[in-house]
């Protein structure tokens, strides 16, 4: 539901973490963040309708405005998302600052993994420095 997800961010919101940690983890700055892994997206936040009606729609219309509100200020929170269809999520979930990067992974063979994450790295490194 979309009092369920909104629950969701809040207990992983700052404010969360900040009661949860102690004060010397806080200002020490030894606090670390919370990762909100959403496996399958594709399967709980398809393409909107027409009619903005449905159950999936006010689910994504919600996650798009939870989004949006972490953007736009500093967080320890870290979304990432999985899918095997990137086909079938709502296009405005992979707009920027929302989900901004996309990772395609292929079945990998030993060794392949090393270098996807290295790759991976590299262009990260690239477009900090542009």
């Amino acid at each position: 539901s979309e009092a369920g997800l909104r629950r969701v961010f809040t207990a992983a919101s700052d404010d969360a973490i900040a009661r949860q940690a102690g004060p010397t983890d806080v200002d020490g700055g030894e606090c670390g963040g919370v990762l909100l892994l959403i496996d399958d997206v594709d399967s709980l936040f398809p393409p909107r309708g027409d009619d903005g009606a449905s159950v999936t729609d006010r689910m994504v219309n919600t996650l798009l405005a939870l989004l949006d509100g972490i953007s736009g200020r500093s967080s320890r929170l870290l979304i990432c998302a999985t899918s095997s269809r990137i086909d079938k999520i709502d296009r405005a979930l992979l707009r920027p600052g929302r989900f901004d990067t996309c990772v395609r992974v292929e079945a990998l063979c030993a060794g392949d993994a090393d270098e996807q994450v290295a790759n991976e790295k590299e262009e990260e490194e690239e477009e900090e420095e542009e």
